[in-house]
């Protein structure tokens, strides 16, 4: 079926339903997708269109905002722009070229180097200079594990560099016991020295519904 007939099949339901049991008879249901600009147009079809049925609450992006609120009670964030000026950048559990196409042009522009952590190997990993799967659940270890070396090195000294010396270690041997890490490609931490922290990239939603991405 091409284009054309999917969409000419569409605006005949549409209409019929909306001729025979009225507007509110057709469910207009959608979440975050990609988080665009452009999702917002269906809900302005929508609504031109009815007034039609719309859901309440959500298990997509509202849930990813009722965690982020209870996880570090905000949710806004950098603009996405700030990855160009990061010198490093993680992307943890995000596969962009699926999930948030408009964020691809931004990592690719970046000049930071780029770390993927995720249990599944995508497309996303051709644009990192490393890679680190752990396996299903494993990525916990490997949270908690980065968190005592941000710790331990930010009462030795506040140089990024023995910083990523540390991780590079600990990744490699909590990982693997605790994480039960599947494979890892590239180097674990970034280059470049200074005090700046890492942009990360949760798996949930844009620049302003991330509440843990910073630079």
């Amino acid at each position: 079926m091409s284009w054309d007939e999917a969409l000419d099949f569409a605006a005949r339901e549409l209409l019929r339903i909306r001729a025979e049991s009225g507007p509110a008879a057709i469910f207009h249901y959608r979440s975050g997708g990609s988080l665009g600009a452009l999702k917002h147009l269906s809900d302005y079809f929508f609504e031109k269109f009815g007034p039609v049925t719309t859901k309440r609450g959500d298990i997509c992006s509202g849930a990813g905002d009722e965690a982020q609120m209870l996880d570090f009670g905000e949710e806004d964030s950098h603009d996405i722009f700030d990855l160009l000026s990061s010198r490093n950048i993680i992307l943890w559990g995000k596969n962009p070229v699926i999930s948030s196409p408009h964020l691809v042009p931004v990592l690719k522009d970046a000049r930071a180097s780029k770390l993927l952590i995720d249990p599944v190997w995508h497309k996303t990993a051709r644009l990192c200079d490393a890679f680190v799967q752990p396996r299903p659940g494993g990525d916990f270890s490997l949270a908690m594990a980065r968190r005592g070396c941000s710790s331990s090195a930010a009462g030795r000294s506040r140089d990024s560099r023995s910083t990523a010396t540390t991780f590079r270690s600990s990744a490699r041997s909590r990982s693997r016991t605790r994480c039960g890490l599947v494979r890892g490609r590239g180097r674990v931490a970034g280059r470049g020295g200074g005090h700046r922290a890492p942009a990360a990239r949760g798996s949930h939603g844009d620049s302003r519904r991330l509440g843990m991405a910073r630079r």
